[in-house]
């Protein structure tokens, strides 16, 4: 049986191009089934139809469906994509330092961020003097990191890094 997406969709169309016949009541009798819940293990048997969900209920169930979501990445010590991207830009600024062309290396960098931080629209001033804060700040011999005390790192010194 379709679902009451694809079968609305189909039904519409018909119904705007005038085109009434057997298609059309079959496709209708689809949707109905679907709305009445004529799937056995559907919430809404008997052809009664359950109110939507308030705001608050669905906010309710977004947070504790994210709170799950937050949990397992936590337990599998799962970062996230801002953790990775302040490790590649540390990376990043770190290996241009070390180059023979630093000052130029870096502000090809700088130029690059910036650009698509305006794109965003972030201000090129503001990201500017931001980026250049933390290429400032950013030494090899210094991780700008804090050790993620909520990923109970108690065995971290016995693993190497991979």
């Amino acid at each position: 049986m379709p679902d009451s997406g694809t079968a609305i969709q189909v039904q519409t169309t018909f119904t705007e191009n005038g085109v009434c016949g057997r298609e059309e009541c079959v496709l209708q009798t689809s949707f109905v089934a679907c709305i009445a819940g004529g799937d056995a293990g559907s919430p809404n048997r008997g052809g009664r139809h359950m109110a939507r969900k308030s705001i608050r209920q669905r906010n309710a169930e977004q947070r504790v469906r994210q709170q799950k979501v937050r949990d397992t990445a936590r337990e599998h010590r799962r970062p996230t994509r801002d953790d990775i991207a302040r490790t590649l830009l540390w990376q990043m600024i770190v290996t241009a330092k070390q180059k023979r062309k630093r000052d130029e290396i870096l502000g090809l960098l700088c130029d690059e961020i910036v650009a698509e931080l305006v794109l965003q629209g972030f201000d090129p001033r503001e990201s500017e003097a931001v980026f250049e804060a933390l290429a400032e700040k950013y030494e090899p011999d210094v991780r700008p990191f804090r050790v993620k005390r909520h990923l109970d790192g108690k065995d971290r010194a016995d693993r190497k890094p991979s």
